[in-house]
């Protein structure tokens, strides 16, 4: 439900803004782009954590439910009644020794046609991988994370990532797993317009999250169910010129911070701001980028903001879920959260690949067992038309809970 508007918030915007702000309800209707649905997420490591309601980090508590000892817990995409308990885990900082890890964790450089590319978190979908465009070399590594050697090379197919300059990105396939590499050498684009092209932004990234800032001060978390107005505002100004950010202060200035979330590319809960006077800045891809695109391109895009956005409550970086351990199978586990509900007979079960090197180690070598309670944290949702499939796992952990403080 909407809240409060934006201009509530953030009341400095030119109203010779607000006519074609409106006209575009109507263009909209014509032009709506449609893509798929994406979710942020960052990790978190914490020693030992305690939580109310079911979510280790950080939780979203949308407050009483009807019934007196439940409480209504965000799942990235859906809501859960559950009990008020706490939940903890105490195995996290486990030192793997790498024949727990992926072959493709272990190559975390790859030579490439005289350029030297790292690992990137990117998770390409077979959309994106084009034509094998020659071989990669690299170096393979056995130990652990704090004793590791060098025990010789290997060579890898590489091929081209669609829409996007081989000189900043390539696609290995390493075993079974296409990996996303980037070019350790970062070329900086020379207009907005290179930027956009270079990584086919029009394509791979959505503004539909933000959040309003007076200076250091956020105001408020609001979501975008269409972002084509902000894509033809952003189009007028391909012929931007990339400006120092050496002395720019984001900190001074009234602005919208969207969330940038690109999975394929690895691009996780980085940031796009849009000034009131005339800048956007962003860290897409983790060196600071500014343009000056003018006061009029960017009151238009936050005030088409300020009039569609729709208040959210704040996003964590990492999503949990927690439940017991109720069936194996080759490439899947399922996890009941029965025990976390008043009423056993409401809970679900939700499904995890463990074709995923980082849940089948887990797996492996804790020894975990059907009937064992557990805690997991992902980060892009959970899939309701796909057996509620948990999106991006990134950890899987043995827990206990206690109800009442006991």
């Amino acid at each position: 439900m909407r809240k409060k508007k934006l201009s509530e918030i953030m009341n400095h915007i030119d109203v010779d803004y607000i006519e074609e702000v409106a006209l575009y309800k109507r263009e909209a209707k014509i032009h709506c782009r449609f893509r798929r649905l994406k979710w942020v997420g960052m990790a978190v490591c914490l020693a030992i954590a305690v939580l109310v309601g079911a979510l280790l980090i950080p939780r979203i508590w949308d407050g009483k439910n009807e019934k007196e000892h439940e409480r209504l817990i965000t799942l990235a995409d859906m809501k859960r009644p559950y009990k008020e308990v706490q939940i903890y885990t105490d195995d996290l900082g486990i030192i793997w020794p790498y024949e727990y890890v992926h072959l493709a964790g272990r190559c975390g450089f790859m030579n490439f046609q005289g350029r030297t590319y790292v690992k990137s978190r990117g998770l390409p979908d077979q959309s994106m991988i084009g034509n094998v465009i020659g071989t990669a070399e690299s170096e393979v590594y056995e130990g652990n994370v704090f004793d590791f050697h060098a025990i010789g090379t290997q060579n890898f197919d590489v091929y081209k990532v669609k829409g996007i300059s081989k000189e900043n990105f390539i696609v290995v396939k390493i075993e079974d797993k296409f990996c996303l590499y980037q070019n350790t050498e970062y070329n900086f684009p020379n207009t907005f317009g290179d930027l956009i092209k270079v990584y086919n932004l029009t394509d791979n990234l959505e503004f539909n999250r933000f959040n309003v800032c007076e200076k250091y001060t956020e105001k408020g978390y609001f979501s975008l169910e269409d972002d084509y107005y902000i894509w033809k505002i952003l189009s007028k100004c391909k012929k931007v010129t990339l400006t120092d950010d050496a002395k720019w202060d984001h900190g001074k200035r009234n602005y919208l911070s969207f969330t940038v979330t690109m999975e394929e590319l690895g691009v996780y809960k980085n940031v796009f701001y849009v000034t009131e006077d005339g800048y956007i800045w962003t860290n897409m891809f983790e060196f600071g980028m500014l343009f000056e695109i003018g006061e009029d391109a960017a009151n238009k895009i936050i005030l088409y903001a300020t009039e569609h956005g729709v208040e959210i409550d704040e996003e964590p970086y990492l999503y949990s879920l927690a439940g017991t351990i109720t069936e194996y199978g080759n490439d899947y586990i399922l996890v009941n959260d029965s025990v976390l509900c008043e009423n056993p007979e409401d809970g679900i079960t939700f499904k995890l690949s463990i074709g995923e090197i980082m849940v089948r180690r887990y797996i492996e070598y804790l020894k975990m067992e059907v009937g064992d309670f557990v805690m997991v944290e992902y980060q892009y949702g959970i899939d309701t038309n796909a057996e509620n499939e948990v999106k991006g796992v990134v950890d899987l952990h043995l827990a206990y809970l206690r109800e009442d403080g006991m």
